[in-house]
């Protein structure tokens, strides 16, 4: 298959790391916090990590790590064996893989009208053509299918949903189920944020921990230790993992061993509940704070999401005003930058609204990058009234 070189657009992610200086208060990186990488036990875990050269060649990855990711997977309602684990570098390598593995059927794929930009450059790259739904809170409008169209998966961020923040209302995972069972469609489920949310939380769970439906299930410890390692996971049949084994040696072999043996010494030194409770909490509390400072500053035209998972916020403006252009002045007069609505979107009914990164963000620049954002919304529906 012939690549064009031409469709492969850059990312928001990069077009925000290339825009920002030190000076610069960012809202746009949907990265970790940096204080909650956990660089001092990860030290320790690299200086116990006593190597041999069987651990510095080509291998396999180390059944204890999948046997602790299955464990994991329990947390999350999922139970799975080691034979059922594929390790990746990261979540997008994951779906890079899952996407590959569809490709050549040509077909199309399901996904919310708001969908993770990462996931729209690998469906762009493979030919897969996208089925938007659309998501409110009470219900899901699924696009119009014809017998003859080849549907071959539905992907989804159910926990803290990349843009919007939100996780799905049990209203609408329902529909969902009901929706993939009619029509024999697997489920991707990128759960990203799922781990790091308040599992208490219904609608913080993934649709995958239901029995009743196939797919594939894609996690990563990007955000709840540390993105440098590069291992993300699927879950899926046996069969599936031998095909996507298959399709990953073409690629890159492996992941890296040393990141895995690093990592299964960290994990092996470690209370990992209370890990996750502590890393979800920390984020619970950013994601109180903002809130509050966009209740307090924000004039009343502008509407925003309440979240309970994930790292971003996603505000919505007047109508006239085109987030896209409003970037270019807030980055050059006042200093903030957002990602714009229409990086998460091929609808132009979302040119007015932007996607607010909590996560990364010292607290300390929390309260003055709004006050900022606010003042130039002001001002700039003041000038255009």
């Amino acid at each position: 298959m012939n690549m064009d070189l031409n469709s492969i657009i850059e990312s928001p992610l990069s077009a925000v790391l290339r825009q920002a200086d030190n000076s610069t208060i960012s809202f746009g990186l949907g990265k970790p916090d940096t204080s909650m990488l956990p660089y001092q036990e990860m030290n320790r875990a690299l200086s116990k990590t006593n190597l041999s050269p069987h651990q510095l060649q080509y291998n396999l990855p180390p059944d204890d790590l999948l046997a602790v990711i299955a464990e994991l997977m329990k947390i999350r309602g999922i139970n799975c064996k080691k034979d059922q684990i594929l390790l990746t570098s990261g979540a997008q390598e994951a779906i890079n893989l899952l996407a590959e593995m569809h490709k050549c059927n040509k077909g199309k794929v399901i996904c919310d009208q708001l969908v993770y930009p990462g996931y729209q450059q690998v469906i762009n790259r493979c030919g897969l053509k996208p089925l938007y739904y659309q998501n409110s809170e009470h219900t899901i409008t699924f696009p119009y299918t014809k017998n003859n169209h080849k549907i071959t998966s539905m992907y989804c961020v159910s926990v803290g949903n990349n843009p919007t923040g939100l996780s799905l209302s049990q209203q609408n995972r329902v529909l969902i189920i009901d929706y993939l069972k009619q029509h024999d469609i697997p489920l991707i489920e990128d759960d990203a944020y799922g781990f790091i949310s308040d599992m208490s939380i219904l609608e913080n769970m993934p649709i995958l921990s239901n029995k009743d439906i196939n797919g594939y299930y894609v996690g990563t410890f990007s955000k709840i230790i540390a993105p440098s390692l590069r291992i993300g996971w699927i879950v899926a049949e046996e069969s599936i993992i031998t095909q996507l084994y298959q399709y990953k040696e073409s690629t890159n072999l492996n992941i890296s061993t040393l990141s895995q043996y690093i990592l299964l010494n960290y994990l092996n030194s470690i209370d990992i509940h209370a890990h996750l409770r502590r890393v979800a909490e920390h984020y619970a509390n950013k994601r109180a704070l903002i809130l509050e400072y966009l209740q307090r500053y924000m004039p009343e035209y502008v509407h925003y999401t309440h979240p309970t998972a994930g790292f971003f916020i996603w505000l919505t403006l007047p109508n006239h005003i085109a987030t896209q252009e409003l970037l270019k002045v807030s980055i050059r007069e006042y200093g903030v930058n957002f990602i714009p609505g229409s990086a998460f979107t091929n609808n132009r009914n979302f040119h007015n609204c932007l996607r607010l990164s909590y996560s990364h963000l010292p607290i300390e620049y929390i309260e003055s990058g709004i006050k900022k954002l606010a003042v130039l919304i002001k001002n700039i529906v003041g000038y255009n009234c």
